[in-house]
């Protein structure tokens, strides 16, 4: 049959028993896409998690299932991926433990036979976790390329519906954010983000620690604080809840919104005392001057439904002439 169909009784039998995570708020049973700059720490903090799944201990201070024993495919791109993710792990288990994790070369994954290949391999090997790094060089196309992020997403699917959760590792995108730092997106095609259940974003802070922020549709948004120590070893430092995420942001969201307050109050004193007997475009002209920006802005700006076109009212007189 080529549609899976069940019951409304049966997939509310199914939500009893199916697990939300791995480990909790952290790992999803299905796909989590764990995401950030080039370098900073992403594949020691997947080797800190293969470690904890196959000693049965934890990631980042949270218990792993422990009515399971782990077995580990870690699906690699980078050349000696499997040296470098051998050597992580072998850092953090005891001395003496061989873990159950083998190493995959992957290539361009061209298509379903590829993935059908993948997929048969792994599940022969009996393995019931896997990790992908990285997304964008297994890729078959531009990770722009919607029909192309669908297609490693198909691939990865095979997986998750059998079970076994998907760790795939990623790169943030370089461009700017909405609030003129470093973008937490991830690179490439918006589908992406619509194609994992959970998404972890690394990003280092200013004091040199890891600070990995959780969201997606399992939970509220989180954020955990480590430091990275030898090897594949992390210690958590700090940690915010959604509620003090969200009161954080309305914090700056107050304090940008009080600075552009007093610039635009700043700006209209201005205006009063300079701007006698200016029109419009010249007063504009005279504003992006003194203070920077666009002279198109300022005039916007200064129509009376505008932000200082009300300010100067609210001071009881528009200084500029009515045409210009």
């Amino acid at each position: 049959m080529k549609f899976d169909k069940t019951t409304h009784a049966e997939a509310l039998a199914k939500a009893e028993t199916v697990e939300t995570w791995v480990v909790e708020g952290i790992i999803s049973r299905g796909s989590t896409l764990l995401y950030g700059e080039a370098k900073v720490g992403k594949s020691f903090l997947a080797s800190a998690l293969i470690a904890g799944l196959v000693t049965n201990t934890d990631f980042l201070g949270r218990k792993v299932p422990q009515d399971r024993e782990f077995s580990v495919a870690v699906c690699w791109t980078d050349d000696g991926g499997d040296v470098d993710y051998a050597t992580q792990v072998d850092s953090v288990l005891p001395d003496g433990h061989v873990p159950a994790v083998e190493y995959y070369c992957l290539p361009i994954m061209k298509g379903r036979e590829d993935w059908n290949e993948l997929f048969n391999q792994v599940m022969n090997d009996g393995h019931n976790f896997v990790v992908i790094d990285n997304l964008t060089q297994c890729l078959n196309g531009s990770f722009n390329n919607d029909d192309v992020v669908r297609e490693f997403f198909d691939g990865v699917r095979m997986f998750t519906r059998a079970g076994i959760p998907v760790v795939i590792i990623g790169h943030s995108t370089d461009k700017v954010g909405i609030t003129g730092g470093k973008s937490d997106k991830p690179m490439g095609s918006a589908t992406i983000s619509q194609s994992v259940r959970w998404k972890c974003f690394v990003k280092r802070s200013r004091k040199g620690n890891l600070v990995l922020e959780f969201s997606g549709n399992h939970a509220k948004r989180h954020e955990i604080t480590v430091k990275h120590g030898a090897g594949a070893r992390f210690e958590v430092v700090g940690s915010r809840s959604a509620e003090e995420l969200e009161k954080a942001a309305s914090d700056r969201q107050r304090q940008r919104d009080a600075v552009t307050l007093d610039r635009n109050a700043e700006m209209a004193r201005w205006l009063a005392e300079n701007g006698q007997g200016m029109g419009v475009r010249e007063a504009s002209r005279a504003l992006a001057e003194q203070f920077g920006g666009s002279e198109n802005t300022y005039r916007t700006w200064l129509r009376p439904e505008g932000k200082l076109g009300k300010l100067l009212y609210k001071m009881g007189h528009n200084p500029l002439q009515k045409q210009g």
